[in-house]
């Protein structure tokens, strides 16, 4: 039997096995038993010895039943004895039908004479079952296979249980159905067939003469329900069977070969879906053993060579040995050569060879293996005659050969003639057929491609292959363009999956190749409904797959792929968090050293690299750097697959230095891309990626280096990759020319040479206009760059025209849209065009958008933090005032401040008006808000490294800044020098999380918010709650100066306005000097270098001076003081001067909001610091806000009256900070009862937080931290062996709040990066509930804290905490009159006139007092003077 016949799941049974199946030797008429037929078919030519029925028989049983008249008992055994003479004879040989019909005629007769009462009822049925069965193989008429089935039925029902034939009748019926299987696609038959068969194998126990049969049949019948359904345990169970079959053939056993084949072809189809080497290997030893047994040329040896080569093939496919394949190929040579034209299996020879060849074109790129790919792929089709059964399959094969070459050469008749060859095979193969439904999907996909061909003109045809392909047809011809294209290859496709039902083994063949389709419709015509439509049938796909099965592994590529398109064009965080889920539950089926295990996790390495690009969350980034690492260790040299891995892990080294900056990323990045090259040598089909790939890598090179050398090389590559990219190539426009014409910018804007310029804009265009039709993604960035050539060109209008367009690419992800938004800024503010302020508009709102898609805190304050986000609103707010739009300045100016608050705000909106008119939905609204907050901050992701990252400073209402006092000795409240002793690191937040329970976490939190959503779209929809959680309109914001005037700050590059808002709602603009905005950024860096070298000097602590002497004060001093001067100059006088001039009494609450940089000086410290000159705080009492909103929430949360009864709780760490146990007995003194102490051991984080609700005031005397540009939310408060972080805080809600005092070093300070997100402890504990922080910018004194403290308490005791801001003022004024010296300011040098005196300067707050020529100031500032003794600062 050959492996072609075992493959097809057709049995076919040798006269040997006629022979071995007659239980009592020659036919005896008188023996009714011998009546039976016990065999299914012979094969052409044999001679069952034994068995030859002459002429002279025939007529002796015609003579003896002409005798037997009708009704005579004993004409019934003549007449199936005749029969079965006739069936015998038919088996010899051609022409087989005049002998079965004579055999079915006398068996029907012999039927009617054996009514169901009959004893041999059941023999004659059986007979006429097979000789019907037999018909039905000779003339296709299923009318033959259904009556022979339902009289096998009826022959096993008669047939009693102990009948010795009962096993015949049970493998007859059961290969009936196997027939009847083939032809409905029926899983029913195929399961009865095989249930009939194991009935068989059970009644033939081992020695049995007929077990090799059944054991044969069933492993066959076993094997074909596997393809159906992808069972594993049917292939394996017939792998077993085919074992005992093979012991049963020892060495020298003339069917042994046969055997060993049909186990080898087995083995290595578990091996092709399992990839255990071990199947391949025996697969391997069993094929060459057959090839063994018989000499070259013997029919079974060719059987076995052409399945070795099966094998190669196979073994190539997974473990990518080149070797291997180059074995197919010689092996597939040979097998033609057995098979020379003429021999029956010549065409299926010719078949494999072709195979081979097209993998080692894949390979190793060389166009003429393709080339004789398909000539063989023609052969095979024409030596199949016009009619015959398999030419269907020549002409699907040689299409997808066709297909390739056009991929590789881009030759439009490659296209047309893989597409006649696809309408040939649709026609070819009868509606009915089995494979009818595959042909439509082949077609389907074919056109697929030709769409993707749009811009080909019809008429570019040439010499196609109509009148080559007979059976085509008028449709095949009927050609309009890409639409009608891609609407015929859905419609071919759906058509496809209908005759693909539910559990039809190709039905998610068919799903997947619909979801192709329906992305390609997406993008041509837009319809967001597609990408739905993709996305569903992508997971239908999935779902038809186990959650072990092999081709599952295979499907989430696919719908991973349509995820993450779905998310770039919604930027739906979802899509991207299930396309990683499905990936990495594929790589988990797949453990180290398994084939497919390097694919999984280059899929993984992939959607990782997305969501970097996505979030810019460092972790993704690393990991898959890592993924990558390790699938370039499985790829080594000589692996066929290198080229493409080395390009990957280049692709992510240089997203790591665009992230970081490293140089020694990109150069490792080129040299892989370089490799890569190499392995792609001319004629490659992936070369053209590598040349780009290298290109843009040696341009970011420029870019850092300014090596001219690398730009050259850049566009002579991406020149070579264009010229590999003809017209209609799907990477052309943007891989290659919007690439290339960047290059030749930057080439134009280094050397200035105008053919650059023109040559750039012509590939742009071409680029823009290819997007544009194509609706591409992409479409955005292109637009970009045709932007800025037509703007070096002088052609405005139409770069303004294109970046509008752009902004508004419904296709395209937000962030592109973004993107395009800024340039328009950009451009529009470089001309003053009128069109500026719609793009800023538009970039705020697509800013808003995708913060919004942010599930993490973390994640938000990724896009919060890149360089073309977090000044956005200071820009935007400078261009409204500079055109005259107070109100528009006032609300873009809140709207753009702490969007990270902002958005968590949004989760603890007060809900008493919902509540009290719609309980239930409030509850569920607060329930569901608890649960995202939770999410979100409780156990956070690991920290986002960004393009910069940043943290503000935001305080509310009545937050004042406590003096930054005074980091003169190791104990200052602050937790840099405890962490510098201990030698260790800032906790990494969330450094434990796996990467899989992080996706976890996000899509839970994505459910959670679409739950969350809904529900505040219901709340909005009912009466009076329309604006519930929307924006506050113009006039609420104004009422956050009600009780006193409101001055926003707003800092932008070019200018420093301030927008102050009086109590009457009234607004004015003051634009502050030109040169402001340099100042302050020289300042900027000048107080970060200064609070840096506080935080890094251990040694300039405590200093105190000789007795009596006269020093001149060093320059860390006279640096902070010329910063508060400068200070007062370009910001705050200007602002003090226009409050008095509207009227404004001296002494009066102003607050301010300091917007980007100014957000981190001391603006209430201010003053020009010289004799008989008034500081900030001698006209004003200074508070500080976020925003608007907070201030007037924080207004609606105070509660009169309460001061009188209200209870403290007071946390103090005392065991490095020794006046913080005096500052505790203080607290105690004053509260007494009302107080509750948690000191030392007894402070830990657990039981702070747990104590916090119970008392509206809080108290904080110990270590503190700020957060840095690397860890934003690391701040912390240092208590007993443990931090309290800033996302512990974050989980309180405290409604009854009233008052928190943080008395530790920089509680008020975010780290500089992001001004405008303050996420300091002080931001923090207002946000949980606190309306009145007091915090610290830099680091405090110890010594200060008693007295500052008791001073405070006392005031606000009798006075109450609505004026805490007094108060403070009031507390440090009084700590100033005990300091022991004064400095002298003589408008130049300062001069320290008294001994022992602790050096201090203002500039954290409201300091000194006036006297006739003295100005005494309180200074923060280490002193670099020599140390005497060693004090205390938080």
């Amino acid at each position: 039997m050959s492996s072609e016949i075992e493959n097809q799941g057709v049995v076919s049974v040798t006269t040997r096995d006629v022979v071995e199946s007659v239980e009592q030797g020659p036919w005896a008429e008188e023996d009714p038993l011998t009546e039976e037929i016990y065999t299914v078919s012979f094969l052409e030519g044999e001679n069952p010895a034994g068995w030859f029925m002459s002429q002279a028989q025939q007529l002796k049983l015609q003579g003896m039943l002409w005798l037997r008249p009708k009704g005579d008992p004993e004409r019934s055994h003549l007449l199936s004895k005749l029969s079965k003479l006739h069936f015998t004879r038919a088996g010899l040989g051609p022409p087989p039908i005049a002998d079965l019909e004579a055999a079915i005629a006398y068996e029907r007769e012999a039927l009617a004479l054996r009514p169901p009462s009959h004893p041999h009822r059941h023999i004659s049925l059986g007979n006429l079952a097979m000789s019907l069965s037999f018909r039905f193989n000779v003339s296709g008429d299923m009318d033959n296979l259904e009556e022979a089935i339902k009289y096998a039925r009826e022959t096993v029902a008669l047939r009693p249980k102990t009948n010795p034939c009962l096993h015949i009748a049970h493998s007859n019926l059961a290969f009936s159905l196997h027939h009847q299987f083939h032809q409905t696609r029926n899983v029913k038959d195929l399961n009865d067939c095989l249930e009939n068969e194991h009935a068989a194998l059970l009644l033939r126990p081992r020695g049995h003469a007929y077990r090799e049969i059944s054991l044969d049949n069933l492993s066959r019948f076993l094997y074909t329900r596997f393809l159906e359904s992808g069972h594993m345990e049917d292939l394996n169970e017939g792998i077993e069977l085919q074992r005992e079959s093979l012991d049963l053939f020892p060495s020298g056993h003339p069917n042994r070969s046969v055997a060993l084949n049909s186990l080898s072809v087995s083995l290595g189809t578990r091996f092709h879906n399992l990839n255990h080497e071990a199947d391949i290997k025996e697969a391997m030893e069993h094929a060459k053993a057959a090839m063994a047994i018989h000499p070259f040329g013997h029919p079974e040896y060719g059987a076995a060579v052409g399945n070795l080569t099966k094998i190669m093939s196979t073994r190539f496919e997974v473990f990518g040995q080149v070797e291997d394949l180059q074995e197919a190929i010689k092996l597939g040579r040979i097998t033609l050569n057995l098979c020379p034209p003429g021999h029956p299996d010549h065409s299926l020879a010719l078949e494999d060879l072709s195979h081979s060849l097209q993998l080692n074109f894949l390979s190793q790129g060389n166009t003429d293996d393709l080339q004789e790919a398909i000539q063989y792929q023609q052969n095979a089709l024409d030596v199949l005659p016009l009619g015959h059964p398999e030419r269907h399959t020549a002409h699907a094969h040689l299409s997808q050969l066709l297909l390739s070459r056009f991929s590789h050469l881009s030759d439009i008749n490659d296209l047309y003639a893989a597409i006649d060859h696809g309408y040939a095979t649709l026609s070819s193969c009868p509606s009915d057929h089995p494979s009818y439904p595959s042909a439509l999907g082949n077609l389907a996909s074919l056109l697929h491609a030709r769409a993707f061909e749009g811009g080909r003109k019809k008429e570019e045809r040439k010499n196609l292959s109509h009148g080559l392909v007979p059976e085509l047809n008028a449709e095949s011809r009927d050609y309009s363009g890409t639409m009608d294209d891609l609407k015929k290859a859905i419609e071919y496709g759906q058509a496809s999956l209908v005759l693909h039902p539910a559990g039809h083994p190709m039905r998610p063949a068919s799903l997947e190749l619909l979801t192709e389709l329906y992305i390609s419709r997406f993008y041509q015509l837009g319809d967001i409904n597609d990408l739905h439509e993709a996305v569903k049938h992508g997971q239908a796909t999935l779902d038809l797959h186990p959650p072990d099965s092999p081709s599952r592994i295979a499907t989430v590529g696919v719908l991973a792929s349509s995820l993450a398109s779905r998310f770039v064009q919604l930027g739906h965080v979802e899509d991207l968090e299930d396309a990683l889920e499905h990936a990495r539950a594929a790589l988990t089926q797949l453990s180290d050293g398994v084939p497919g295990h390097d694919s999984a996790l280059e899929s993984v390495a992939g959607l990782l690299q997305a969501r970097f690009d996505e979030f810019g969350r460092i972790d993704d980034l690393n990991e898959a750097i890592k993924l990558e690492h390790a699938v370039l260790d499985l790829h080594p040299v000589g692996h066929h697959r290198r080229e493409t891995t080395l390009g990957s892990y280049a692709f992510s080294l240089s997203s790591r230095f665009t992230l970081l900056g490293d140089l020694e990323d990109l150069d490792q990045a080129i040299k892989y891309q370089r490799e890569s090259l190499t392995l792609r040598p001319t004629g490659h089909p992936n070369r053209a990626l590598s040349l780009s790939n290298l290109a843009t890598a040696l341009g970011m090179r420029f870019d850092k280096v300014h090596e001219t050398k690398d730009l050259d090389e850049a566009i002579e590559f991406e020149r070579g990759a264009l010229s590999l990219r003809p017209p209609g190539h799907p990477h052309r426009h943007y891989y290659s020319l919007n690439s290339l014409a960047k290059l030749l910018h930057k080439r134009f804007e280094n050397g200035g040479k105008r053919a650059d310029l023109e040559e750039a804009l012509r590939y742009c265009m071409e680029a823009y206009t290819t997007a544009k039709q194509n609706m591409d993604p992409l479409l955005p960035k292109i637009s970009i760059t045709l932007a800025d050539l037509h703007k070096a060109n002088g052609n405005l209008d139409f770069a303004f025209t294109r970046l509008n367009e752009a902004s508004e690419t419904s296709t395209s992800s937000l962030l592109n849209r973004f993107e395009a938004a800024i340039a328009w800024v950009k451009l529009g503010r470089g001309v003053d065009h009128l069109s500026t302020s719609v793009a800023y508009d538009k970039a705020l709102l697509l800013v808003q958008r995708s913060l919004f898609l942010r599930a993490t805190v973390e994640m938000q304050h990724s896009l919060l933090s890149r360089d073309d986000v977090k000044f956005l609103a200071s820009e935007a707010t400078s261009w409204a005032l500079r055109k005259g739009n107070l109100d528009g300045a006032l609300q873009t100016f809140e709207q753009g401040r702490a969007l990270f608050w902002s958005k968590i705000r949004r989760f603890r909106q007060p809900l008493a008006d919902l509540r009290a008119k719609y309980p239930d939905m409030a509850k569920e609204f607060e329930s569901l808000s608890s649960r995202l907050e939770h999410l979100a901050i409780a156990k956070s992701s690991s920290m986002v490294g960004t393009r910069t990252s940043d943290s503000l400073n935001v305080l509310g209402d009545n937050t004042t800044l406590l003096p930054s006092s005074f980091k003169q000795s190791p104990t200052s409240r602050s937790a840099t020098m405890v962490r510098q002793n201990r030698n260790s690191k800032l906790p990494t937040t969330n450094q434990d999380q796996s990467a899989a329970a992080f996706d976890q976490q996000i899509k839970e939190q994505r459910l959670l918010t679409e739950r969350w959503n809904d529900m505040l779209s219901k709340i909005q929809s009912l009466p009076d709650f329309s604006s519930f959680l929307g924006p506050a309109p113009v006039n609420e914001l104004k009422a956050a100066a009600k009780c006193g005037p409101v001055i926003l700050l707003n800092h932008a590059e070019l200018f420093i306005d301030a927008l102050i808002i009086l109590p009457d709602g009234e607004i004015f603009h003051i634009p502050l000097t030109d040169t402001a905005p340099e100042l302050l950024g020289s300042l900027s860096s000048q107080m970060e270098k200064i609070r840096s070298r506080d935080t890094a000097s251990s040694g300039l602590l405590d200093l105190r001076l000789k007795p009596k002497s006269k020093h001149p004060v060093p320059n860390d001093v006279l640096e902070s003081l010329t910063m508060l001067r400068t200070l007062w100059a370009i910001v705050v006088e200007p602002v003090v001067k226009s409050l008095l001039r509207v009227g404004i009494k001296e002494n009066s609450r102003i607050w301010w909001c300091p917007g980007g940089k100014l957000s981190q000086f001391p603006i209430h410290a201010a003053g020009p610091y010289n004799v008989g000159e008034k500081n900030l705080h001698d006209y004003f009492i200074s508070s500080y806000t976020s925003t608007l909103s907070s201030l007037i929430s924080a207004r609606q949360s105070q509660s009169d009256g309460a001061h009188k009864s209200a209870s403290v709780l007071a946390i103090g760490q005392s065991m490095s900070l020794p006046k913080v146990e005096e500052e505790l007995i203080v607290m105690k003194n004053i509260f007494a009862e009302k107080a509750e102490i948690l000191k030392n051991d007894k402070a830990d984080p657990r039981a702070v937080l747990a104590a916090l609700p119970n008392h509206p005031w809080a108290h904080f005397s110990c270590h503190g931290s700020r957060g840095t540009p690397q860890e934003p939310l690391s701040s912390y408060f240092e208590l007993h062996n443990a931090q309290l972080s800033l996302l512990k805080i974050l989980e309180m809600r405290l409604p009854k709040a009233e008052l928190a005092f943080l008395a530790a070093c920089h509680s008020a300070a975010g780290e500089p990066e992001t001004p405008d997100e303050a996420l300091s402890l002080a931001v923090t504990l207002q946000f949980c509930g606190f309306p009145r922080v007091i915090g610290t910018l830099w680091e405090m004194t110890d010594d200060d804290g008693p007295p500052l403290v008791k001073d405070f308490y006392e005031y606000i005791l009798q006075n109450g905490i609505e004026d805490s801001a007094t108060a403070l003022n009031l507390a440090v004024k009084s700590l100033q009159h005990d300091i022991e010296g004064l400095i002298l300011v003589d408008g130049q040098r300062l001069y320290i006139l008294e001994s022992e005196f602790t050096v201090l300067i203002a500039e954290s707050w409201h300091f000194s007092r006036a006297g006739p020529n003295l100005k005494l100031i309180h200074i923060s500032r280490t002193v670099p003077l020599p140390p005497t003794e060693v004090g205390s600062t938080r």
